[in-house]
C-alpha cells in the first residue's frame, strides 16, 4: 500500500497535517525530527520546514499488542556503491532474517520503502526503518542479544547503508483519529 511520509527536520513547535499515526519524538539535539505523519493521501497543505516522501511499507514482523512504549525510526541512505533497486533487494530480503535473529528486543519491524521525494530539496533518503519496542528496558538492553548479535549487524549493515547519511530519533506511536 503506498504512504506518504512527512517529517519536519526542525526542533521546537510544530504543525503537521492529521494523519494516520503520528510519532512525536525528542532526538536530542538542534536540528533533529520533530515529528513524523503517515498519511494515506496527500494533504491540502505541506510546508513550514516539512518534507513529504511518498513510500511503500513492508512489515517484517510485529510481536506486539497494541501500542509499542518505544519506537525508534531511522531515515537510511543506501550504500554509495549500490543503486536504490540493489539496496531494497539486500534491505527487505537479506537483511530482516539477521536482524530477527539478532535484534531479541525488536518486537516490531516495518520497512517504509521510499520511492520519491515529493518536495523539493527533501533531504534524500532510500527508506525509513521502524523499530518499535515493547518497553524501554528492550530497546536499552535487548537491542542486541550479544557482542556477536552487535557484530554481525553491523557487518551487514556496512554492505548496504551509508551510516553516517541517516538520522534517527527515539519516540512514542501514537494513533491519530
Amino acid at each position: 500500500m503506498a504512504e506518504l511520509l512527512l517529517a519536519s527536520w526542525h526542533s521546537g513547535a510544530i504543525d503537521l497535517p492529521a494523519g494516520l499515526r503520528l510519532v512525536v519524538a525528542d532526538p536530542g539535539g538542534d536540528c533533529g525530527v520533530g515529528a513524523v505523519a503517515w498519511l494515506h493521501a496527500e494533504p491540502e497543505w505541506v510546508g513550514g520546514g516539512v518534507d513529504v516522501y511518498a513510500a511503500e511499507a513492508l512489515e517484517q514482523w510485529d510481536d506486539l499488542q497494541g501500542h509499542p512504549e518505544v519506537v525508534q525510526l531511522v531515515f537510511v541512505r543506501r550504500h554509495p556503491g549500490l543503486t536504490h533497486d540493489e539496496f531494497v533487494e539486500h534491505w527487505t530480503t537479506v537483511h530482516p532474517p539477521l536482524a530477527r535473529a539478532h535484534h531479541p528486543g525488536l518486537a516490531r519491524y516495518v520497512q517504509h520503502v521510499i520511492t520519491d521525494a515529493l518536495t523539493p530539496d527533501a533531504p534524500a533518503f532510500d527508506g525509513m526503518a521502524e523499530l518499535a519496542f515493547a518497553t524501554r528496558d528492550d530497546q536499552r538492553e535487548r537491542m542486541y542479544g550479544s557482542d556477536d548479535d552487535r557484530a554481525a549487524i553491523a557487518a551487514d549493515v556496512a554492505t548496504f547503508l551509508d551510516v553516517a547519511a541517516g538520522r534517527r530519533l527515539i519516540g512514542t506511536d501514537l494513533a491519530l483519529p
